[in-house]
């Protein structure tokens, strides 16, 4: 968990002192204190936690420190003169010098009425510390939902850096030769999920045993998100399709976000809390316990859409279950329902038995889940940095 705390210094309403001094034509003397001082607009801690990634170096090798910036606020409130006054590491002053030019206008010092150019000291702490499990409650989660269903989709930004998009653009070239290749793919891909809407449903339903969603509404949900994301690939097309489709990654993991508030509108709060307990909170404590290095945050977007291939899940499954002999000669036959984590390293772990088939299909499915490693390992987006991930699957025994 990252921790900034911040202070501005010289901030008071005591008369006016000069630090330096410019030409007489324009005022360009900076100023420590106003009568008037600079107010940044909105929440700053929140603003700050949202916008600062703490460097894979650092999150690596455990370094943590205390970096002093000073900077000045603008008549027209922007920032400029970054620097940094005390370091602490390179990459926590780099991140410290793009976070604070990063921020957005502040309003500005005034004295006598007239904005003036004024100067801040501001100290950010880099800290880790081991988080806390089973502290995201199923209200957390709910006012999460209730937030994202409030964000309509053409609102949603595309990503805008460079690194994340060269992150999955590096994953989907994993996987296809060419744009056009991953285009169909993706296409076709969707087209046969909006088809098979009814049978993901009936599986939903198999899963959890819910009684006032039936397979319809839960179909007609599926449907909509699913045209929705094609929609977004065919307006892509095939031309430079793979890094077009890492921008927009924003918006389709919002439409991912969107299917869990319009499925749990379809179930009541019994079901939906049973939902909570058995699909996500799982995801969030294993981050936090099983694995002990996490993003930590509670928010799902990397638990719904996290940067691996768990699109390539089945077809990896497909290639390495090897059906038992005996379950063939004696008909056997069922679904096995499996929980799993993947690690840091693309190493999945942590298996257990969710919902049996029979114990000879039960180790079988353990087995192969167990020795698939994905080629990209998880990555939060919103944290900017590797984390560990806990899913489920099914693994599905039918003899033709």
């Amino acid at each position: 968990m990252l921790f900034c705390i911040y202070g501005g210094a010289g901030i008071s309403g005591l008369k006016a002192s000069v630090i330096f001094s410019g030409t007489v034509e324009r005022d360009t003397t900076v100023y420590l204190v106003a009568d008037e001082a600079p107010r940044f607009e909105g929440e700053l801690e929140t603003w700050l936690g949202e916008n600062i990634r703490y460097p894979q170096e650092a999150w690596d090798n455990e370094i943590a420190g205390r970096v002093i910036m000073a900077f000045v606020i603008e008549p027209d409130g922007s920032i400029s003169g970054v620097k940094v006054l005390r370091g602490a590491h390179p990459s926590l002053d780099m991140e410290a010098t793009r976070v604070i030019g990063a921020m957005p206008k502040w309003s500005p010092a005034k004295i006598g009425g007239k904005a003036v150019r004024f100067y801040m000291t501001f100290p950010l702490l880099f800290k880790i510390e081991q988080p806390m499990a089973g502290v995201h409650s199923y209200e957390d989660y709910v006012a999460m939902l209730n937030r994202e269903a409030g964000i309509p989709l053409d609102e949603v930004a595309e990503e805008q850096d460079q690194e994340i998009i060269q992150i999955l653009m590096d994953r989907e070239r994993v996987r296809f030769r060419t744009d056009a290749e991953a285009y169909l793919y993706y296409r076709e891909d969707l087209r046969k999920k909006k088809n098979a809407v009814t049978t993901r449903a009936a599986g939903l339903l198999e899963c959890y045993n819910f009684k006032s969603a039936n397979i319809k509404v839960l179909a007609a949900v599926f449907e909509q998100i699913i045209g929705q994301e094609l929609a977004l690939v065919e307006e892509i097309g095939k031309e430079n399709f793979i890094k077009r489709y890492a921008a927009l990654s924003p918006r389709i993991r919002h439409l991912r976000m969107q299917e869990e508030v319009r499925l749990k509108d379809c179930m009541n709060e019994r079901e939906h809390r049973v939902y909570f307990t058995r699909e996500i909170s799982p995801r969030i404590q294993a981050q936090e316990e099983v694995v002990g290095d996490s993003c930590s945050c509670g928010c799902i977007f990397h638990i719904l859409s996290p940067l691996t291939a768990y699109r390539d899940l089945n077809y990896a499954l497909a290639k390495t279950v090897k059906y038992p002999i005996v379950a063939q000669e004696r008909n056997i036959q069922g679904k096995v329902w499996l929980s799993y984590t993947v690690g840091m390293d693309g190493k999945v772990s942590v298996v257990e038995i969710l919902r049996s088939a029979d114990p000879v299909l039960d180790k079988e499915a353990v087995r192969a889940l167990k020795s698939i490693t994905f080629p990209v390992p998880p990555y939060c987006l919103l944290h900017k940095r590797r984390v560990a991930l806990r899913s489920v699957a099914p693994v599905n025994f039918r003899l033709q």
